[in-house]
């Protein structure tokens, strides 16, 4: 019973993955909306941290906001650094 259980939830989880693979930076509304809020002012104007609980979430951020990766007022702090 377990098994079937198990099976069930891989199927959903794979109808899951189908559904949002082929969405990326260029289809993320809500990474549109930051890139843009963050010409704007106040957030133009000075420091913006951006909290987030994930690392894949600060990962993909960072790569999106900052993709050539020369820009120097960008950075990502993972909780597992020793030096903040």
């Amino acid at each position: 019973m377990l098994m079937k259980h198990i099976e069930q939830d891989l199927r959903v989880l794979s109808e899951i993955h189908a559904l949002v693979e082929p969405i990326g930076p260029q289809h993320d509304d809500k990474l549109k909306t930051l890139k843009e809020r963050l010409t704007q002012k106040p957030l133009n104007t000075g420091k913006c941290l951006i909290f987030t609980q994930y690392a894949d979430t600060a990962k993909y951020l960072y790569e999106n906001l900052n993709p050539t990766g020369v820009r120097e007022d960008i950075e990502v702090i993972y909780s597992g650094y020793k030096s903040r």
